[in-house]
């Protein structure tokens, strides 16, 4: 997908490096070409955002939903993983220094 020239030129003033100007180019070119109603669908789809509306149906304004939420959301799988590995590897260093298997 090509970029508006505003778009290009507010990029280029965001002076990124060319890992993160490749993410938003990443991004633009897999969610710029949907509609506005399937992007919403998508995000009403989210946990932080059903969370955020629990018990309220249609009517009603939700809850903030907090950047840790959102983070918790997208990061915190990988965040518990990493810490699982983490707990493991000292398991498995301390068994190590005892001599055990």
């Amino acid at each position: 997908m090509d970029l508006t020239e505003a778009t290009r030129v507010k990029l280029q003033s965001l002076q990124l490096e060319e890992r993160q100007s490749r993410f938003i180019h990443d991004i633009i070119n897999a969610y710029g070409k949907l509609d506005l109603g399937f992007l919403g669908y998508l995000t009403y789809g989210e946990a932080p955002w059903l969370n955020a509306r629990a018990g309220l149906g249609f009517v009603g304004r939700g809850r903030k939903i907090t950047f840790r939420a959102m983070y918790a959301h997208f990061h915190g799988g990988k965040v518990r993983r990493e810490k699982l590995a983490e707990k493991e590897k000292k398991a498995q260093e301390r068994k190590n220094a005892k001599g055990v298997g």
